[in-house]
């Protein structure tokens, strides 16, 4: 599912797009979400969304458009109408996508605070993995990042990523804290996710997680990043932040981003 607000800065995923879908053979839905506070012409929420007053027509006559330029996939196009982030992961679920594919472009400042970014509240609450992906980049990986505090849904992100990544992919794990060294339980876990690979490694860092995590991937070869996020909201969201976030947003590289119902249902289905 490609989510597209009518914007440039959306379509820029849909070069990237395309070449995924030919490269793993996926359909394609293109999805356009009619805001009925804009539609409304609410001037004070339009101002600060940046969405202009837009008809299910006009809507349904842009992604006609973008469609035109899918030739050869498999392309269903769909308009709907309600927030953004409830119609995304509403219609991600009943199509039963793989992935929700997104070129983020947040918002600053009050606009930011009111109303966040859509990819980031998708990625939280998405019934499947959400990838995020600014600028130009290779849809083919050879080497995955994969943060992890210890956590069971970062661990997750590693079992399902073993199921899935090619042999010759490179992996690394990466464990960002204060302390110079995990304690002797969640070094234990860290191993045992590399037991039968050996392409994977382990690397510690000694560094706050945010700043360490992007300044790994600034000075390495990586190509992808994937990682849990714990879905956190309000008051807990606003003061700690997310990690997961801010590594979205400064990476130079696609981050493929686990939502946490989409590990649940994995870790209950293997039990």
């Amino acid at each position: 599912m490609v989510p597209l607000n009518g914007k440039l800065q959306s379509e820029t995923i849909l070069p990237y797009v395309k070449d995924l879908a030919r490269a793993w053979k996926a359909r394609v839905i293109l999805l356009r979400v009619v805001d009925p506070m804009a539609l409304a012409g609410d001037p004070f929420s339009a101002a600060l969304s940046g969405n202009e007053p837009e008809t299910s027509s006009s809507a349904e006559e842009y992604l006609q458009g973008v469609a035109e330029g899918f030739e050869g996939i498999l392309t269903r196009k769909l308009c709907q109408r309600g927030p953004a982030r409830e119609v995304i992961c509403q219609q991600a679920a009943q199509a039963e996508c793989d992935l929700i594919a997104f070129a983020p472009h947040g918002h600053t400042g009050l606009e930011r605070w009111l109303f966040g970014s859509v990819a980031e509240e998708v990625a939280r609450h998405s019934p499947c993995p959400v990838l995020l992906v600014r600028g130009e980049n290779n849809v083919v990986f050879h080497h995955i990042l994969i943060p992890t505090d210890g956590t069971e849904e970062s661990l997750e992100v590693c079992r399902h990523l073993q199921q899935f990544a090619p042999p010759q992919v490179r992996v690394t794990l990466l464990h960002c804290s204060d302390q110079p060294s995990p304690d002797e339980p969640l070094a234990t876990r860290l191993k045992n996710c590399l037991t039968e690979h050996p392409g994977w490694k382990l690397a510690i860092l000694k560094a706050r997680p945010k700043a360490g995590i992007v300044d790994w991937v600034l000075d390495s070869d990586c190509d992808l990043i994937a990682m849990a996020t714990h879905g956190r909201g309000g008051l807990e969201h606003l003061w700690s932040g997310s990690v997961t976030e801010h590594v979205a947003r400064q990476a130079p590289c696609p981050v493929l981003v686990f939502p946490p119902a989409f590990l649940r249902d994995r870790s209950e289905k293997a039990d």
